[in-house]
């Protein structure tokens, strides 16, 4: 299927500011990311949402998301679920934003 059959739809998944992630080897019981180096320290998230083809009569929609400039994956969602994801990214945002989460 062509990406030219699919229509865009609005439902916005918006993370274009790299997140400040501590690495795998810290705790967030004061520890601060700065010993972690700038670049792996940072998440730089990219999400597209296309229309896709239904699926047992309900709505669906293909997510595609890229991480980290070479990481990426697609999943198919209906609208209910990609708001739980948008959610989980939200409250990802968040704990990071206080150094007490791992990505």
């Amino acid at each position: 299927m062509s990406v030219d059959f699919r229509i865009r739809k609005n439902l916005s998944l918006t993370m274009t500011e790299p997140m400040l992630i501590p690495g795998a080897n810290t705790s967030c019981e004061g520890d601060s990311p700065e010993g972690v180096s700038s670049k792996k320290a940072k998440c730089l998230l990219n999400a597209c949402v296309i229309a896709a083809p239904a699926m047992a009569g309900s709505a669906m929609y293909e997510v595609k998301l890229a991480y980290n400039n070479n990481k990426q994956t697609s999943m198919y969602k209906s609208k209910q679920d990609f708001f739980n994801l948008k959610s989980m990214f939200q409250l990802l945002a968040i704990t990071s934003a206080k150094g007490c989460c791992q990505l």
